[in-house]
Order: C-alpha cells, then sequence, then structure tokens
C-alpha cells in the first residue's frame, strides 16, 4: 500500500489493546470513536491479546476490520510473542500507516517490531497515572515502560497527568491529549427510566449514591464500604456499584461482614450504564488514581452532583456541582454528601466546549491521524509502503 501525500485514501490503523470487552474502559474509548469515524477515510484493525467474543467479532468485522488474536503476554512467554510479532508482521508489511498502542509494558515489542518492519507511524496512548496496583507490578511496568517510550514516535494521552506519568515532563509537552470523550445526548436526564429503574430496585424513596468501575484495587472499593458506614445509621442512603473484577467477591464479603445489604447493592456490568446513571442521585469516585475517568463524564452529561477523589485529574471537573475530596477521609465524605441536594444541572454545552463529545472529537482525531500520516510520509516517504 502506498501513500501518497495530499491524496483522499484510506489510512489503516492497527489498535493493540489487551482485549474488546464491555467491561474494559480502554477498549469502550477505542470502540466510541470508531464508531462516530467515518470508515471511507479511517480504518481500524486490532491486534488483541485476550479472547473477544463471537457476536462482537461478528460486529467488528461487518465493518470491513481485521481481528488478530495475539498470544498473552508473560515473562515466560516473550519468546513466542516476538514470533508472532516478526511473523504478523512478514505477512502484514506495509499495510498499516499507523499502530496506536494502548498497553506501554508490551510496546517495546509491538512497536519496535513495527518499527523494525518500517511503520513510519508509531502511537503510544497513556490511558492512567499510575502503572499497576502491586509494587511489583509497579516496578515492572516502570522498567518495560521506559523502553515502550523509546519505540514510539507520537504520543497520545487521555489528559495532562497521564501524559506525565508515561512520557516524563520534557516529552508530555509534545503529547496530543485525546480526551475520554462520549455520546452525550445518550446520558440525558431520563425521568420515565430514572422511576422505572428505581421500582424495579425498590429504592423509589432512597438517596441513591451511585459507582461505576471494575472491582480491583485502583477503583478502592473498600472505601465506599467505610462511607457506607458512615451514612448505615441514615436509613434513606443507598450505594449502587455497577462493574465486575477480581476484587468482587472481597467486597461482598465485607458488605455481609458490616451488616450493609440493605445499604449497598452490587449490580455487576450492565449493557446500559447510561439508563443506570437516571437512578442515581449522587455519583462517587474515590479512585486511588485515574487517567481520565469516563465515568465522571457520563455522570456529569446525566447532570448528577458528582464527589470525585483528590488524585483524580483536574481536567475531568467541568460541571459546577462536581466536587474532589481527599480520600483520607470518608466521614468528609459523608458529610459533603448530606449537603448536597438531587438537583440535577443541564452541563451538555460545558462538555462539549471541554472536549468531551464524541462526534466532535472522533472528526479531530481523523483530521490528527492524517496530519500525522502525512508528516510522517513528508520525512520518509514510502518507508511503510515500499519496504
Amino acid at each position: 500500500m502506498e501513500y501518497i501525500e495530499g491524496e483522499n485514501v484510506l489510512i489503516r490503523v492497527l489498535q493493540v489493546l489487551e482485549g474488546i470487552n464491555e467491561n474494559s474502559g480502554v477498549s469502550s474509548v477505542v470502540m466510541n470513536y470508531y464508531d462516530h469515524m467515518e470508515t471511507e477515510k479511517i480504518m481500524f484493525d486490532f491486534m488483541i491479546h485476550s479472547d473477544i467474543r463471537e457476536d462482537t467479532r461478528r460486529e467488528i468485522e461487518k465493518r470491513g476490520s481485521k481481528i488478530y488474536r495475539m498470544p498473552s503476554l508473560s515473562g515466560k512467554n516473550i519468546p513466542r510473542y516476538i514470533k508472532a510479532l516478526n511473523r504478523f508482521w512478514e505477512e502484514h508489511r506495509g499495510e498499516y500507516q499507523i499502530v496506536h498502542g494502548h498497553l506501554p509494558n508490551a510496546a517495546v515489542f509491538y512497536l519496535g517490531i513495527a518499527g523494525k518492519y518500517g511503520c513510519p507511524v508509531r502511537i503510544l496512548h497513556s490511558h492512567n497515572s499510575r502503572g499497576a496496583d502491586g509494587t511489583v507490578k509497579r516496578i515492572r511496568n516502570y522498567i518495560l515502560n521506559r523502553w515502550g517510550v523509546r519505540t514510539a514516535n507520537t504520543y497520545f494521552a487521555c489528559s495532562k497527568l497521564a501524559a506525565e506519568y508515561l512520557f516524563g515532563k520534557r516529552k508530555a509537552e509534545k503529547a496530543h491529549i485525546i480526551y475520554n470523550a462520549i455520546e452525550l445526548k445518550k446520558f440525558a436526564y431520563n425521568p420515565q427510566i430514572r422511576q422505572e429503574l428505581r421500582r424495579k430496585y425498590h429504592v423509589e424513596d432512597k438517596v441513591v449514591i451511585g459507582h461505576v468501575g471494575r472491582f480491583q484495587e485502583q477503583k478502592n472499593h473498600t472505601f465506599i464500604i467505610e462511607l457506607a458506614q458512615n451514612l448505615a445509621k441514615k436509613q434513606e442512603y443507598v450505594f449502587v456499584l455497577l462493574g465486575d473484577g477480581p476484587l468482587r467477591k472481597n467486597i461482598e464479603q465485607s458488605i455481609e461482614r458490616c451488616d450493609l445489604q440493605d445499604q449497598v447493592k452490587i449490580l455487576g456490568v450492565v449493557k446500559n450504564p447510561q439508563d443506570y446513571y437516571q437512578m442515581m442521585d449522587i455519583f462517587i469516585l474515590p479512585s486511588l488514581y485515574e487517567g481520565l475517568p469516563v465515568v465522571g463524564v457520563e455522570a456529569q452529561a446525566a447532570g448528577l452532583s458528582c464527589i470525585l477523589s483528590d488524585r483524580i485529574t483536574e481536567e475531568v471537573l467541568v460541571a459546577e456541582n462536581i466536587h474532589r475530596l481527599s480520600i483520607a477521609d470518608a466521614a468528609a465524605w459523608a458529610e459533603k454528601i448530606r449537603e448536597m441536594t438531587d438537583d440535577r444541572v443541564a452541563n451538555m454545552q460545558r462538555l462539549e466546549e471541554a472536549g468531551f463529545s464524541i462526534e466532535r472529537e472522533a472528526l479531530r482525531l481523523e483530521q490528527l491521524y492524517q496530519n500525522i500520516v502525512e508528516g510522517a510520509y513528508g520525512k520518509n516517504r514510502g518507508l511503510c509502503g515500499n519496504a
């Protein structure tokens, strides 16, 4: 495939992800952007490292996209992984103008080998502000990430905080900030859905405090349990938690141990989270770290009053009825919740102006891809197509 600068040609982008599933924030962001792009200009293919549901695969392939399943990456699997990458690029030499990587700790392999085979644009995208939950994994990822950054020649990040974490302050200044934009109107307040869901879960007369997030250390569900204990005497408060993950059973046991079964409801993963924001009155996100949490944007689009951890980047603070508090003091969160009202605020215009409208931002990303490719081929004409 030869790229001719200035011509209206299709750009194929190879997106490198852990997997594609509804419980993954990163893959949800990537697919959301893809759903709002013109596939006559930009086509995404996917290199993934975990299994994919067949119905999801079929939907993606209907669009003309290809999905390549790579070996899972672990220490003992590195030789096999490198061999698979070399075989892939031997078969697909010259097919991609861009590799867009979302796995920093594996980028040294997949971006490094893509560069060896002449692909001119190698993007590394930072989605977080910390490497992992455990100390050992954080150290491992710190080392791998440093190597991975060297194999990229273009930097993307979901926030300035995420950019500085992965690339360092000097290189972060060169990073393109791609916000985790959403379809804002999809989350607009709907009183009918609110009434139906509140009736379904028997919370019609309650103040519903909501949280959406994977059950893992980063999301700090233990803090939510502590907060629920602070409000337990006030029977009007109910917590609704959406998500799943490795720590779900531990949290369920904590709920039972603290006798909070009536105050805390875990609903698991749902396919229509936009509806569940309607049943909430207040949204909380006490994360230990985040790049730029898309659920915080969704909650604001639904008009909810929000309390976020002070560890979360300020770029997500758009609405008037949003607060940042220290996660060192659950009692302070409880006091703030008692002060808050369930009045909804129309935030759509503010969010759109701040860069969180997916319709607008998808067009910006399309143009950014085009500009980057034109710049790369201007410097190295024919490098990928003629390798």
